[in-house]
């Protein structure tokens, strides 16, 4: 459904700022590096900030079309070359149950759509379901889930249990949280 993809334009930049070339791709989900990093907002900016390739030639990646659902996968498994063993990155990332897009990663064309359209909202996301993967190794565990539903109460799922959480109880999720769905906030 073309409520889970969005666009992207991936570009390559030399430093007087002419685009050299430039790419359209649909997304369906958004894979963030984790590692060093302590939020999902850090882990969005480094996604979308400029990638040296040579002294002169920058890369980027801006959205040209943002998704109604927005999928943010966290990249929690590696590999270790050296042990030659995948590794779970348990490290702590804060998320929260708003999310804004910056505009700064956006292309200029949806920027001045926006903008002439006064849509202000079409960046605003809300948290509606985390994936969990429970566990501290890359080669284990077990994968759990907690939605949301239209009046707003969360429940835990755990195979066949389910149970009601609160919403301080979701947010606590910093070392597990491995996928977070985002529904965009009505206009």
């Amino acid at each position: 459904s073309n409520c889970f993809h969005g666009m992207i334009r991936s570009q390559v930049v030399y430093t007087n700022r002419k685009v050299s070339s430039v790419r359209y791709e649909k997304f369906h989900m958004l894979s963030l590096e984790v590692v060093n990093c302590i939020s999902v907002d850090e882990a969005i900016g480094r996604y979308f900030s400029y990638e040296t390739i040579d002294v002169k030639i920058k890369k980027n990646i801006l959205i040209e079309q943002l998704p109604r659902i927005l999928i943010l996968q966290l990249k929690r498994f590696s590999f270790d070359h050296k042990n030659n063993y995948p590794i779970k990155i348990n490290s702590s990332i804060n998320y929260n149950h708003n999310l804004i897009i910056n505009q700064n990663y956006l292309s200029t064309d949806l920027l001045d759509q926006l903008v002439a359209n006064n849509n202000t909202n079409y960046l605003n996301y809300k948290l509606f379901a985390v994936i969990l993967h429970r566990g501290s190794r890359a080669t284990g565990g077990h994968y759990t889930a907690i939605t949301v539903d239209s009046q707003q109460q969360w429940t835990y799922y755990d195979d066949t249990t389910t149970y009601r959480v609160n919403y301080s109880d979701v947010m606590n999720y910093q070392n597990e949280v491995y996928v977070l769905l985002y529904e965009q906030v009505d206009n």
